[in-house]
């Protein structure tokens, strides 16, 4: 049975998402100062490496994510692909009382070779 989980982002360029493969990522919103991202999610899936970009406004779009500059990533191998035609935005939430502006994308599952 699906469900809707909850899952928190810090406001870095990239980060890995650990999550069920195949969830459908629904929303990103400000709750308790911080980001949250819910998405709906088959619990007993096997469990795979998203990477979430959070760009700035004004800030440059990225095109690819080093393995370096993506939070969070423990792989013993390097990052071969993330599929930059795969940036799927998932929500704009604001901080700070408006004053910053995050746009948050779903670039994609992680693929270790």
């Amino acid at each position: 049975m699906k469900r809707i989980f909850k899952y928190p982002l810090d406001v870095v360029d990239f980060q890995v998402v650990n999550m069920p493969k195949d969830a459908e990522l629904l929303d990103v919103q400000v709750q308790n100062n911080g980001l949250q991202l819910w998405a709906l999610v088959e619990p007993s899936a096997e469990k795979v490496d998203r990477v979430i970009a959070i760009v700035g406004t004004g800030n440059p779009y990225p095109e690819q994510a080093e393995p370096d500059r993506v939070q969070g990533y423990k792989g013993d191998k390097p990052l071969t692909t993330i599929g930059t035609s795969k940036k799927n935005h998932i929500a704009t939430v604001q901080t700070h009382g408006g004053a910053l502006v995050w746009h948050v994308f779903d670039l994609a599952e992680v693929r270790k070779d």
